[in-house]
């Protein structure tokens, strides 16, 4: 790329101030990023402009992903940001443990861990490997969370309600050993969350017993698949993945629940989409 078109997409993002015009601003940073140094405030503005377009391809797509695990999701969103030319992306890469996503650029790194959706004690388990485990020092992290089943609105809300003061992480981590109960205590005791983003993100902020704060971008990704139209409902890979789905997230949530009644009309009827021929 010549000075000429560099200079050009610098002076788009001077004069950007609009919505649109900062996705300009974005796509200007991954053309100029190989020719001029970035930020690490650069760097996290384009994996999450790139995070967003990755992850509307998936809930476009997701008939195909619904029924993934955690590790197939994760290695798409890893493979796409490799597939920019910019970033360098894995899953699995050791980091005090072996973390989901990792994505680097010009020395810069940002680093997530990723959960499906069955219950919210499951999704805190992610939360504290990437708080108490993984690369204490990085200032920025990710937990993104795939639902495939439930409402999604109710998920993120939910999952927002139980990381506050007050909320439902304090029984789970209650049962816990003492001295794990007490560390995570003394971190989920500092949350700040900010609002709720583009319907399906938030940021929670702590402080960590080193005394630096981090920030987790908390990343909600729709891959709840069940078409309501006569040709997607009488499909059997649709209804059976649905029901599956379901199933699991009704088990863990009876787990973390522990209601004295299981809802058996709800459990018969997905088991009957299941027998369904």
């Amino acid at each position: 790329m010549s000075q000429q078109d560099i200079d050009y997409f610098t002076r788009i993002n001077e004069e950007a101030d609009s919505e649109h015009d900062r996705g300009v601003a974005a796509e200007r940073l991954l053309l100029t990023s190989n020719q001029s140094p970035q930020t690490y405030e650069e760097f996290l503005e384009l994996v999450f402009h790139f995070l967003n377009i990755f992850t509307e391809d998936l809930e476009n797509e997701a008939e195909f992903y619904t029924d993934q695990s955690e590790d197939a999701i994760t290695n798409y969103l890893a493979a796409m940001f490799r597939a920019t030319g910019v970033f360098t992306a894995s899953g699995q890469t050791y980091a005090g443990g072996a973390v989901d996503l990792t994505i680097s650029a010009n020395s810069h790194t940002w680093r997530a861990e990723a959960k499906i959706a069955y219950s919210n004690d499951k999704i805190f388990e992610g939360l504290i490997q990437i708080l108490t485990r993984y690369a204490n020092r990085d200032s920025n992290k990710g937990l993104l969370v795939y639902v495939n089943a439930g409402t999604f609105l109710d998920k993120l809300n939910n999952w927002r309600t139980y990381i506050g003061l007050n909320g439902g992480w304090a029984s789970y981590a209650s049962r816990k050993q003492t001295e794990h109960t007490d560390a995570i205590n003394a971190i989920l005791n500092t949350a700040n969350l900010s609002q709720i983003e583009n319907y399906n993100n938030f940021d929670c902020q702590f402080l960590l017993p080193t005394g630096r704060p981090v920030t987790i971008k908390n990343y909600f990704i729709n891959l709840k698949f069940s078409p309501s139209d006569t040709s997607g409902n009488s499909a059997k890979k649709h209804r059976e993945n649905l029901a599956i789905n379901e199933l699991k997230c009704a088990y863990h949530e009876y787990l973390e629940n522990q209601p004295e009644d299981l809802d058996t009309d709800k459990i018969l009827r997905l088991l009957e989409m299941l027998a369904r021929d």
